[in-house]
């Protein structure tokens, strides 16, 4: 039985606030000792702010019902986050396999450094979730 296009929202909203809170926890897990006090601060706000656009990819249906406009708008910033995971998934590959990319805006470069946690599981299973998160929001946007 196919989904409808509200079930895949609905799917897609779960799967960003389930799996994002976990690929969270999973990367504080392996963080620095060192960085673990910062990391915490920042760990409520970024636990919040995957709760409130879960929400809205979650309400995306009736919101788009209600007024196509903002509708619009909602389907093209689950776009954006598809392209923002896709890219994560990207990077947790990357420090899987010893590579911490860095880009320097001000003389727009690109660095590619050895990282300290070379193939850590951790890295890979991030890959993994944010792939799926990227997915399932890919299955939403474009009704696939």
């Amino acid at each position: 039985m196919m989904a409808t296009r509200d079930q895949k929202f609905h799917h897609a909203a779960i799967t960003y606030v389930g799996l994002g809170a976990v690929v969270v926890a999973l990367t504080l897990a392996v963080g620095l000792p060192d960085r673990r006090a910062t990391e915490e601060r920042l760990l409520i706000p970024a636990v919040m702010a995957i709760g409130l656009l879960g929400a809205m990819i979650y309400f995306a249906p009736p919101i788009s019902r209600r007024s196509p406009m903002l509708g619009k708008i909602v389907v093209f910033l689950t776009k954006i986050f598809v392209v923002t995971g896709a890219l994560r998934s990207l990077n947790f590959l990357m420090n899987f396999f010893g590579v911490r990319f860095e880009s320097h805006f001000r003389p727009f470069r690109l660095h590619l450094h050895p990282s300290e946690f070379m193939f850590h599981p951790i890295f890979l299973l991030n890959a993994v979730l944010t792939g799926v998160i990227a997915f399932m929001l890919a299955r939403a946007a474009w009704d696939l």
